[in-house]
């Protein structure tokens, strides 16, 4: 159902810099980005109880999280804002944005 997205470098808070992936298996916070119609990093390894902040840039996207009971609650269409959330479970979560085709990604919790 989650195709994979395209890759990008991360942004993360409080954690190293890793080359494919936004944080690590201790990250306590990870900056996600949006920048045309992908999610930069798409790739999230945190620790459990990391926050996740999707930073939406001037053009509309959601975050969706596939009805997951597990994962944090969605983020409805949104533009120019932050939302963070946080991830208390430790699991696999996959992302996506429905309003704009293939853009996607997986949040790690560890």
């Amino acid at each position: 159902m989650f195709a994979a997205g395209c890759s990008g470098s991360s942004s993360p808070t409080s954690s190293t810099n890793t080359d494919a992936f936004g944080g690590s298996a201790t990250a306590t916070s990870v900056n996600v980005t949006m920048p045309d119609v992908v999610y930069n990093p798409n790739h999230i390894d945190i620790g459990r109880n990391g926050v996740v902040n999707f930073v939406f840039a001037s053009t509309a996207h959601d975050v969706r999280f596939g009805g997951n009971a597990q994962a944090p609650s969605d983020i409805l269409v949104s533009s120019n804002t932050t939302v963070s959330r946080t991830f208390t479970n430790a699991g696999t979560f996959t992302f996506l944005c429905t309003l704009h085709a293939n853009m996607s990604g997986v949040v790690v919790v560890h």
